[in-house]
């Protein structure tokens, strides 16, 4: 299997089953529909918060996670880079696209997800707030 297949399958497994996976991090956790964050980037393009650019980014991530904030039950967002082998260009995109979604006002937190992580990449995600997934559940393959 390619490895552009397999983190395919991987995304389409986070997005199916969201509330199993980021669930630690958020309550009521669900997969925002991609249609949904287009239409809230082209508001804040709209508005002026976001360049054209910036939004045609965001909207190329892996998937977005809406639900609540476990500590005090806020709405907060995931903004999720997947891959089947994490690296530090997967941890800088995830922080980057998190903080374009920030520019709409949203409480959003980079989460990197995958099977395996690069030590370069979890020691970088560590230093920059990136959360990390991986190997999100016993036994389930894409």
């Amino acid at each position: 299997m390619s490895a552009e297949l397999r983190d395919i399958l991987l995304e389409s497994r986070f997005i199916e089953r969201a509330p199993a996976y980021f669930g630690r991090f958020l309550r009521k956790a669900k997969a925002v529909a991609f249609e949904e964050l287009g239409d809230m980037l082209d508001r804040g393009v709209d508005e002026g918060l976001l360049t054209e650019d910036e939004a045609l980014e965001a909207i190329n991530c892996g998937l977005v996670v809406r639900g609540l904030n476990r500590s005090d039950g806020s709405e907060e967002y995931l903004l999720v880079e997947v891959s089947w082998e994490i690296t530090t260009s997967k941890v800088k995109e995830a922080s980057r696209k998190a903080e374009i979604l920030r520019k709409l006002g949203l409480k959003v937190r980079p989460v990197v997800a995958g099977r395996a992580i690069s030590p370069e990449a979890e020691e970088l995600a560590g230093r920059s707030g990136v959360e990390v997934m991986v190997r999100p559940a016993e036994g389930v393959e894409p």
